[in-house]
């Protein structure tokens, strides 16, 4: 089967015209598209307003070893708001990457690796030298147990520790950071097959805020999620057809309420070709009910 070339998805809202009135359906418009070379590797990604105006734009360009040595943000046509050069060693690292902002400004980020090849240690610089960030990475063994962060003043505005299970897997994680206000402990559980069985999300004051829980079917499948705290509870079941291809999810509250709803439908090439999605704002935020269908181009293998 020949690689695609571009993947272009339009969007039509539905919006409730009044009670018994039924829905009016909006013209479709391009809501986004990414394109990509011959090798699978995307070169570029970007979504749209309703209007046709570009949000947002990522664009990667790749050496001969696939590795991407720079990628540009657009929020406008013309020109990035932001450019990140990347620049490896022999062995592949990334050792230093140069970001560049719209008003001539750079940022630059070296990144330093022990003996056994893990990461230790990344330092962003200004165009003047005057450090910025600092990140620090403890590991044990092959398994990062710490990363720090502090910013230009030397003061620590983040933390991370990790913990694992005798399989390896990350069993508890700490996140504390001055920065995004987060401050809480996440405990993982897994089955005998080593799927995550649930999540258990602390405060600071170590009160359980959430508790999430997963369930699979015989073949190991995810077919529904619940997360549950003092305020709420939601649940949530995933559908499959026989050749594995999700056909969607639904979310109910704890009355039953139907809150999400997707629904996937596939081509005779078993490529996604529409999606019907529908959000309940209950009242706090604004309901959503759309289609989404998917157009593709393949390269040809003539």
């Amino acid at each position: 089967m020949p690689n695609k070339k571009r993947t272009t998805v339009y969007r039509t809202n539905l919006v409730n015209v009044g009670i018994g009135q039924g829905q009016m359906v909006m013209p479709a418009y391009l809501y986004s598209a990414a394109e990509f070379d011959e090798e699978g590797r995307t070169l570029s990604q970007s979504s749209f307003s309703s209007e046709g105006l570009l949000q947002e734009r990522i664009t990667r360009e790749y050496d001969q070893k696939g590795e991407v040595i720079r990628e540009s943000y657009y929020t406008e046509e013309d020109e990035p708001s932001e450019a990140v050069t990347f620049e490896r060693d022999e062995s592949g690292r990334l050792i230093r990457e140069v970001k560049v902002y719209l008003d001539g400004s750079e940022d630059t980020t070296t990144y330093t690796y022990d003996g056994e090849g893990k990461l230790i240690e990344k330092v962003t610089v200004d165009d003047e030298g005057e450090t910025d960030r600092k990140e620090k990475f403890e590991w044990k063994e092959k398994l990062l147990v710490r990363r720090e962060v502090r910013d230009g003043e030397d003061e620590v505005t983040e933390t991370e520790e990790f913990g694992y299970n005798d399989r390896g897997l990350v069993s508890e994680h700490r996140r504390v950071s001055s920065e995004s206000g987060e401050n809480f402990r996440m405990v993982i559980r897994y089955d005998k097959e080593g799927r995550k069985s649930s999540e258990a999300l602390y405060d600071e004051d170590g009160e359980l805020q959430t508790m999430t829980r997963y369930e699979y079917d015989d073949k190991g499948v995810l077919v529904r999620s619940s997360a549950e705290s003092a305020r709420s509870k939601t649940t949530t079941s995933y559908f499959y057809d026989e050749q594995g291809n999700a056909l969607g999810q639904e979310e109910t509250d704890n009355e039953g309420n139907r809150t999400v709803f997707v629904e996937h439908s596939y081509d005779e090439g078993g490529q996604l070709s529409g999606s019907m999605v529908f959000i309940n704002g209950k009242g706090i935020s604004m309901s959503q009910h759309y289609e989404l269908r998917y157009e593709y181009e393949w390269f040809d293998t003539k």
